[in-house]
């Protein structure tokens, strides 16, 4: 998935859609590979990535936020990292079979 960032200054990202579980938030940042929040946000009807600041790591730990999905950025022959069964990746699913952008 491609979106922007944040609401100001925001910048182009590439994330996988995968949630990850705290160990893989552990493995994707040791392996240099940034970590975004993805939220739905259902009154908008859209997805929203946000980048995950230190602060957030530490006291955010991913699956304690309801309808938001810790993921990593993207990066191409990467293995898997750990993972966190969600249902927020099969929304994204279902919004690529009517080829709209989920955010």
């Amino acid at each position: 998935m491609t979106g922007l960032d944040g609401d100001v200054m925001a910048r182009a990202v590439k994330i996988d859609v995968v949630p990850l579980s705290a160990l893989g938030e552990v493995v994707a940042l040791l392996a240099g590979r940034e970590t975004f929040s993805l939220s739905w946000i259902a009154g908008r009807g859209r997805y929203e990535i946000d980048v995950r600041y230190c602060e957030e790591i530490r006291g955010i730990p991913p699956g304690s936020t309801v309808n938001a999905d810790v993921v990593a950025a993207h990066r191409c022959g990467a293995p898997a990292l750990p993972r966190l069964m969600t249902g927020i990746p099969s929304r994204v699913a279902d919004q690529a079979a009517t080829n709209d952008p989920p955010f």
